[in-house]
Protein backbone atom coordinates (compact mmCIF):
# COMPACT_ATOMS: atom_id res chain seq x y z
CA UNK A 1 0.00 0.00 0.00
CA UNK A 2 1.29 3.80 -0.78
CA UNK A 3 0.73 6.41 1.46
CA UNK A 4 1.36 10.16 0.52
CA UNK A 5 1.66 12.52 3.64
CA UNK A 6 1.41 16.02 2.93
CA UNK A 7 1.75 19.37 5.38
CA UNK A 8 -0.83 21.27 2.89
CA UNK A 9 -0.50 24.64 4.95
CA UNK A 10 -4.30 25.06 5.27
CA UNK A 11 -4.41 26.08 1.39
CA UNK A 12 -7.20 24.46 -0.74
CA UNK A 13 -4.67 24.83 -3.87
CA UNK A 14 -2.10 22.21 -1.99
CA UNK A 15 -4.85 19.78 -1.18
CA UNK A 16 -5.74 19.54 -4.57
CA UNK A 17 -2.01 18.53 -6.11
CA UNK A 18 -1.62 16.45 -3.36
CA UNK A 19 -4.64 14.25 -4.18
CA UNK A 20 -3.70 14.70 -7.83
CA UNK A 21 -0.16 13.63 -7.26
CA UNK A 22 -1.37 10.65 -5.13
CA UNK A 23 -3.51 9.85 -8.29
CA UNK A 24 -0.49 9.70 -10.52
CA UNK A 25 1.88 7.48 -7.98
CA UNK A 26 -1.24 5.22 -7.48
CA UNK A 27 -1.50 6.25 -3.63
CA UNK A 28 -4.12 4.54 -1.86
CA UNK A 29 -4.42 6.97 0.78
CA UNK A 30 -3.41 10.51 1.64
CA UNK A 31 -2.61 11.88 5.10
CA UNK A 32 -2.68 15.33 5.99
CA UNK A 33 -1.48 17.97 7.98
CA UNK A 34 -2.92 21.44 7.79
CA UNK A 35 -5.56 20.62 5.67
CA UNK A 36 -7.84 23.16 3.77
CA UNK A 37 -10.75 23.74 6.21
CA UNK A 38 -12.36 26.65 4.15
CA UNK A 39 -14.93 29.42 5.37
CA UNK A 40 -17.81 28.20 7.84
CA UNK A 41 -16.02 25.04 7.71
CA UNK A 42 -17.25 24.20 4.17
CA UNK A 43 -14.12 21.02 3.59
CA UNK A 44 -12.79 20.30 0.20
CA UNK A 45 -14.16 16.99 -1.68
CA UNK A 46 -12.31 15.36 -4.60
CA UNK A 47 -14.17 13.03 -6.88
CA UNK A 48 -11.42 9.99 -6.50
CA UNK A 49 -11.34 10.52 -2.90
CA UNK A 50 -13.24 9.77 0.41
CA UNK A 51 -11.87 12.51 3.16
CA UNK A 52 -12.33 11.48 6.73
CA UNK A 53 -12.20 14.14 9.46
CA UNK A 54 -11.97 13.68 12.69
CA UNK A 55 -15.68 13.61 14.94
CA UNK A 56 -15.32 16.50 16.16
CA UNK A 57 -18.13 19.46 15.58
CA UNK A 58 -18.72 22.81 15.74
CA UNK A 59 -16.39 25.13 17.11
CA UNK A 60 -13.60 22.42 17.57
CA UNK A 61 -13.61 21.63 13.97
CA UNK A 62 -11.95 25.01 13.64
CA UNK A 63 -9.02 23.43 15.04
CA UNK A 64 -8.53 20.12 13.35
CA UNK A 65 -4.84 19.69 11.89
CA UNK A 66 -5.72 16.48 10.16
CA UNK A 67 -7.16 14.82 7.27
CA UNK A 68 -7.10 11.30 5.77
CA UNK A 69 -8.17 10.74 2.24
CA UNK A 70 -8.75 7.07 1.17
CA UNK A 71 -8.92 6.49 -2.80
CA UNK A 72 -12.70 5.32 -3.83
CA UNK A 73 -11.75 1.92 -5.75
CA UNK A 74 -9.66 0.64 -2.40
CA UNK A 75 -12.99 0.30 -0.22
CA UNK A 76 -13.38 -2.99 -1.09
CA UNK A 77 -10.05 -3.94 -0.32
CA UNK A 78 -9.40 -2.96 2.32
CA UNK A 79 -11.30 -2.52 6.15
CA UNK A 80 -11.23 0.99 7.29
CA UNK A 81 -12.36 1.77 10.46
CA UNK A 82 -12.52 5.06 12.20
CA UNK A 83 -11.09 4.40 15.85
CA UNK A 84 -12.08 7.60 17.69
CA UNK A 85 -12.94 5.68 20.94
CA UNK A 86 -8.53 5.39 21.05
CA UNK A 87 -8.10 8.74 21.08
CA UNK A 88 -10.42 11.80 20.58
CA UNK A 89 -8.06 14.92 19.71
CA UNK A 90 -8.00 17.57 16.31
CA UNK A 91 -4.54 17.27 16.04
CA UNK A 92 -4.42 12.98 16.20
Amino acid sequence: MKILQANCRKTLAACYVTLEGALEIKAEMVCFQEPFLGRDLHLFTHNAFQIYWPGIEGEKQKQTRVAIAVRNDRFNTFIWADRSDLIQHTHV
